[in-house]
């Protein structure tokens, strides 16, 4: 069986895994679970999930961050709870049932996670582990893991690589975010080979436009250089414009995060990560995309003003992906930056919401 090229023909109607899934969710309430449920990616993705289309039929729907969460549509079925991850004595009241899916999201940015290291072990390991070991220890196999990890866990230098970055290039962080997302891969990798959970690891681009105000992550500027300028406001670049970045839209990714969580496991083959796509833009790109948008005037919003220790991590980062895999087994990638920056447009610029996502939703960082 290849291990990485997604080529694998899956009988739905005979496949043993998705015979019991169909089984158990007729047999009892299907439950999906969201930490982080309270950050953007959190929010947008539980707002598609209570689509009238979305094709993941649920029971019930469990928001849980450290602040509580909220429903973003009135429905009966979405359950908000204040609830820390990082406590393992919590963990018997939030698994005292089932639960299906849960899409792990909660994270200490990047920024955050650099300056302060053991709060990121903390939130990005520790809690981690205590999730799987929710799982492990009441029994449930069948347990269906999305685990939103990122591609800082790649820091190649362009000049040492022979080939763009797949699944099978080696893990090289070069930032204490980038590790602490490697060793949580490593951990839901081997229970989910010892069978006991279902584990998906999705490895994100950075997600760009993001709406409301920057958090702590090194890549917010990715977002904020286009949103602010968007908005009205001047908007600080702390690299230089020639730098490139690997991105992703909001739409698309939460599309991925869904798609991910319908697969059956066998889809995946022997390794159950999977680098999501994205597109490699410059930070000049993305300008001269905003001003044929928006106009000249907008895109001289943007102010470059070097920060060292920015430029540092954020140029370490790997930006050229092979990315066959991915879209063999059916997800989802952008066509360009006008497109995202069409899309915020469209969905987000009149939204005067400016809520941050400075602890809790660090799925979208590099």
């Amino acid at each position: 069986m290849p291990e990485f090229d997604g080529h694998l023909a899956i009988d739905m109607e005979n496949n043993p895994k998705t015979m019991i899934d169909r089984r158990r969710s007729v047999t009892k309430k299907f439950k999906i679970l969201i930490t982080g449920g309270n950050g953007f990616l959190g929010q947008q993705l539980a707002a598609a999930l209570l689509q009238p289309t979305n094709e993941l039929k649920f029971d019930e729907l469990i928001l849980v961050d450290i602040f509580k969460p909220m429903s973003p549509i009135k429905d009966d079925r979405v359950r908000c709870l204040v609830f820390d991850l990082t406590r393992s004595q919590s963990y018997d009241e939030l698994f005292h049932t089932n639960i299906d899916i849960i899409f792990h999201l909660a994270a200490v940015v990047s920024g955050q996670a650099e300056k302060d290291m053991e709060l990121g072990h903390k939130v990005n390991v520790e809690a981690t582990h205590l999730i799987l070991e929710a799982i492990r220890q009441r029994n449930r196999p069948l347990t269906r893991l999305v685990f939103a990890s990122s591609c800082a866990v790649y820091s190649w230098p362009q000049s040492c690589l022979d080939r763009d970055i797949d699944e099978r290039t080696q893990v090289l962080p070069h930032c204490t975010y980038g590790y602490q997302k490697a060793i949580s891969e490593h951990l839901i990798s081997d229970y989910t080979r010892r069978g006991y959970i279902d584990g998906r690891i999705l490895r994100l681009p950075t997600i760009t436009v993001r709406p409301g105000v920057a958090n702590q992550a090194v890549t917010s500027f990715v977002s904020g250089i286009i949103r602010e300028p968007l908005n009205g406001v001047v908007a600080k670049c702390p690299v230089n414009p020639t730098t490139r970045v690997w991105i992703s839209s909001p739409e698309v990714v939460i599309k991925n995060f869904i798609h991910a969580a319908r697969l059956p496991a066998l889809a995946f083959g022997v390794h159950t990560l999977v680098n999501l796509p994205g597109i490699t833009v410059s930070v000049d790109d993305m300008v001269s995309a905003l001003a044929v948008i928006a106009g000249k005037e907008t895109a001289e919003l943007i102010r470059f003003e070097y920060n060292e220790d920015i430029d540092r991590i954020v140029s370490s980062l790997s930006v050229t992906y092979d990315v066959t895999r991915a879209l063999n087994l059916g997800f989802s990638r952008d066509t360009d930056v006008s497109h995202i920056i069409h899309n915020y447009m469209d969905s987000e610029l009149t939204d005067t919401d400016s809520s941050s996502d400075d602890t809790t939703d660090e799925d979208s960082d590099n």
